[in-house]
């Protein structure tokens, strides 16, 4: 009988591929920080999500943005859930942020990312995780094609240029 499981097993996961990938990072703060210290955080958290993208040949155009709230609150107003002890906790931030093509480049997830921080990221809380991700990775090779956006003022030289500088 334990044979057959495992055979079925074994059969299941042949059937089953991973189909998308991503890469990320988090950070559970010892303290709660102020909306302005967290902002700092979560720049230098992009430049190495970046730089990580850079060094492994891939790009994206969805990043993940999750930010946790500590436990005191400062003020009662906020939207929150309870949870399994009985305490109340501020519900957490979690964004997708989608970007204007497929890109690496350290100046479109910074400012795309902060954009969103800044608008979603309720500044009467402190801060006490975060995390980024990059979803759906793929090879810089595998772009494929992109739609032409002529209202956006993106150089592909420029990003080029910054790219190589990444990679030094």
């Amino acid at each position: 009988m334990r044979g057959d499981m495992n055979l079925v097993r074994l059969k299941i996961s042949r059937h089953i591929s991973q189909k998308k990938n991503s890469i990320g990072s988090g950070q559970v703060l010892s303290c709660g920080y102020d909306k302005e210290k967290a902002k700092i955080l979560v720049k230098e958290m992009v430049e190495s999500l970046a730089l990580s993208l850079v060094d492994k040949h891939l790009v994206t155009n969805k990043v993940v943005l999750t930010i946790g709230y500590e436990v005191k609150m400062r003020i009662i107003r906020a939207k929150r859930w309870l949870i399994f002890y009985g305490r109340v906790l501020p519900k957490s931030l979690n964004k997708i942020v989608h970007l204007p093509q497929k890109t690496n480049a350290n100046s479109i997830l910074i400012q795309n990312i902060l954009d969103v921080f800044d608008r979603y990221v309720d500044s009467s809380l402190l801060v006490r995780r975060i995390n980024v991700a990059a979803v759906e990775v793929i090879d810089e090779k595998n772009r494929g094609f992109e739609q032409i956006d002529l209202f956006s003022n993106l150089d592909e030289e420029e990003l080029k240029k910054e790219n190589d500088l990444q990679k030094r």
